[in-house]
């Protein structure tokens, strides 16, 4: 940040040892319920481990990076059974 923005930001953000979190916006209810009803679908699994994949989902604080998996994996899913999540 300080290479980047040192003539721009003031200190006080340079500094700033703390992070603002958006994870809830993706991780909300409506994702957690989803989570629960996953069948794996949607992901490559040579690449990522569904089971792993499912456990971060699952705790208390998701990893933001994980936020594009978990939109492939709902597309995945609509795709094969739109009639499960509301679309007929």
């Amino acid at each position: 940040m300080r290479f980047l923005f040192r003539d721009l930001l003031p200190d006080e953000i340079l500094s700033r040892r703390t992070k603002a979190h958006f994870n809830g916006v993706a991780f909300s209810e409506h994702s957690r319920a989803f989570v629960e009803r996953w069948t794996g679908r949607g992901v490559n699994s040579e690449l990522v481990d569904p089971e792993e994949l499912m456990s971060e989902w699952r705790s208390s604080t998701p990893s933001a990076g994980t936020m594009v998996l978990l939109q492939a994996a709902w597309l995945a899913e609509e795709a094969a059974a739109p009639e499960t999540y509301g679309r007929a």
